[in-house]
């Protein structure tokens, strides 16, 4: 007799959620601060405190609108953003689970948490309770132990806040942050992302970063384009593109670790996007020594980079004796 079935979750994939994440300090620090971030925080405080001389306790505190349901937190799948949060980044629902190595006391609009690893592992309930002493109705903190020095927290996160959108203070400090594109010579934005093209006097580049709020992971493209330019001294440059991304939903992160771009068609078309971007460049500057197979992709993406400058690379033979054949 037909029947119908229905995709489900199972309740066992919770009890395995330790896997989802590798535990790196970099990976846990990222999924908090786009949590502080997606609450609407302008500022996020980070203090430490010595336990042991590789055992430490870290506070992290943000001004954004709090929590109103504590339950979401372990609602693994179900990230309880708004919709403006949804339809612009498409949230995993999984960001606090990085905890589930350590464990995590969670503060928020008068009310306190404290989640174990066996709570997360949804092997045990926890009890959500008044603070003692109520802190702002707005804001949440989270406090938590990790087998780490002071040195090496704040080196990892001062490299996540780097390129993030959100100001951070650690110890008192504020982390110095910079444009992920700052060196571009040429920024434009497509379907989300700031695509940023570089032309540098050396090949000693990556020409596969992305830029999501701070985490820099690498794309399966090589956005270059190579020693493409020839300046009035006969010096070449290289070509080379990043992706910044700004607010998109569409493209995606592989889950559950998030450390690489899904092949779909946002990927493609943000691909295709990129190397447009570094061949409008390319017109724009006009000395260029592309060749004949480069000016055809140019043109089937509608860039008329003009002809080629006249010239021949360098090339030098080999001495007999310098024990290469």
């Amino acid at each position: 007799m037909p029947h119908t079935i229905q995709a489900r979750v199972s309740e066992k994939i919770l009890h395995k959620a330790d896997r989802l994440f590798n535990n790196s300090l970099s990976q846990v620090l990222v999924e908090l601060l786009q949590n502080a971030r997606r609450a609407g925080a302008s500022l996020v405080t980070v203090t430490t405190r010595v336990i042991e001389p590789t055992i430490t306790e870290i506070t992290l505190t943000d001004n954004g609108s709090g929590i109103t349901d504590f339950q979401q937190l372990l609602s693994l799948g179900d990230s309880g953003w708004k919709k403006e949060v949804e339809d612009h980044e498409d949230p995993a629902g999984m960001g606090l689970f990085a905890l589930v190595h350590t464990g995590v006391t969670i503060r928020s609009r008068g009310k306190e948490v404290t989640i174990s690893t066996a709570a997360f592992l949804g092997v045990e309930t926890v009890e959500v309770v008044d603070q003692e002493a109520a802190e702002p109705e707005v804001g949440t903190t989270l406090i938590f132990i990790r087998k780490a020095s002071v040195d090496a927290i704040g080196h990892a996160l001062t490299s996540v806040v780097k390129y993030g959108p959100t100001p951070v203070i650690l110890n008192g400090i504020e982390i110095e942050r910079e444009d992920f594109l700052a060196a571009a010579v040429l920024v434009k934005e497509f379907e989300g992302v700031r695509i940023g093209v570089f032309a540098d006097n050396t090949s000693n580049i990556r020409s596969d970063e992305v830029n999501f709020h701070g985490m820099v992971i690498r794309a399966p493209w090589s956005a270059t384009l190579g020693s493409i330019l020839l300046d009035e001294e006969g010096h070449t440059h290289h070509v080379h593109a990043k992706v910044d991304v700004v607010s998109t939903a569409n493209l995606h992160l592989k889950l559950p670790d998030r450390v690489s771009l899904v092949e779909d068609g946002t990927y493609t078309r943000v691909w295709t996007e990129v190397k447009r971007a570094m061949y409008e460049y390319v017109a724009k500057y006009g000395r260029h020594i592309a060749s004949y197979r480069e000016y055809e992709e140019a043109k089937a993406l509608g860039v008329d980079i003009g002809e080629a400058i006249p010239y021949l690379r360098p090339w030098f033979a080999q001495a007999l004796d310098s024990g290469t054949v």
